[in-house]
């Protein structure tokens, strides 16, 4: 009389695996009495079998993700056992791409630091961020905010570009999105310089088609800034273009004595 086959027990081999995996092998141990055995996959579209006795290899779907259970049976001459405890695969999907991020341009030169936003992209666990050209600053942040700390010379346009991460693969970049980074008005009023009181003064701020604010409340590119009885002690201007913020300012010391009045320039932005 033929024993009936044992059961076999439950298969061994790698159980946490990726997206479009490499083909994988898996055993079990001789059952005893078996002749043949059966492997079943579950579900069958995760991948392909190719059983050879005690071991198989699995041809995995290429873009199938999520978890697959491997059982086997044993046969015999009186017959086939029950299917044992199965083992549960876990294919791990990729993290797909994330959106071109979000935020503020343009600026003005010497910004202080910025951050920048993308959305949480499916199946990511961190990201990396990218800023282009390397003179523009240096990006830092792992999750979905970058932030850029701006090189204090820097104008024109950069870009800024991520990508997300997980244990199984990489993303491709985003789109970037373009920063334009406008340079700072420049304002001279002009060198040192000592007046008598009956001298013209004329201050040009320069940067034409700009916003001007003078201390004297003008809003013009040029003032007169000649004696009119009643000294000024300080001019200054801001000008504003594109946004952005440049200035200077003259402290004036009069000298009834002298019937002059002494001019010094300092440039600030």
């Amino acid at each position: 009389m033929n024993p009936f086959p044992d059961t076999p027990g439950t298969p061994f081999g790698d159980t946490l695996l990726c997206e479009n995996n490499t083909n994988t092998l898996y055993t079990i141990d001789s059952a005893a009495n078996a002749t043949s055995y059966t492997w079943q996959l579950d579900p069958d579209t995760a991948g392909v079998l190719s059983p050879s006795d005690t071991s198989v290899v699995i041809d995995w779907s290429d873009t199938w993700t999520g978890y697959a259970d491997l059982s086997v049976q044993a046969n015999g001459d009186c017959g086939s056992t029950a299917f044992p405890p199965s083992l549960q695969i876990h294919l791990r999907p990729f993290p797909e791409q994330p959106d071109m991020p979000s935020g503020p341009t343009p600026l003005c030169q010497g910004s202080a630091n910025t951050s920048y936003t993308t959305n949480q992209a499916p199946n990511a666990m961190s990201y990396s961020w990218d800023l282009a050209p390397a003179e523009a600053g240096t990006i830092s942040g792992t999750d979905t905010i970058g932030t850029i700390s701006w090189s204090s010379s820097f104008t024109g346009t950069a870009s800024v570009k991520v990508k997300s991460i997980n244990d199984c693969n990489e993303s491709s970049w985003s789109d970037s999105i373009n920063i334009l980074v406008n340079s700072n008005p420049v304002v001279n009023l002009g060198e040192d310089t000592s007046i008598t009181y009956i001298q013209p003064l004329i201050l040009d701020a320069g940067n034409p088609g700009a916003d001007y604010l003078w201390s004297t409340g003008d809003t013009t590119q040029i003032i007169d800034a000649s004696y009119t009885g009643s000294p000024v002690l300080t001019y200054w201007v801001e000008v504003t273009a594109s946004s952005c913020l440049g200035s200077d300012t003259i402290p004036d010391a009069y000298h009834p004595e002298s019937q002059q009045r002494r001019l010094c320039s300092g440039y600030h932005i």
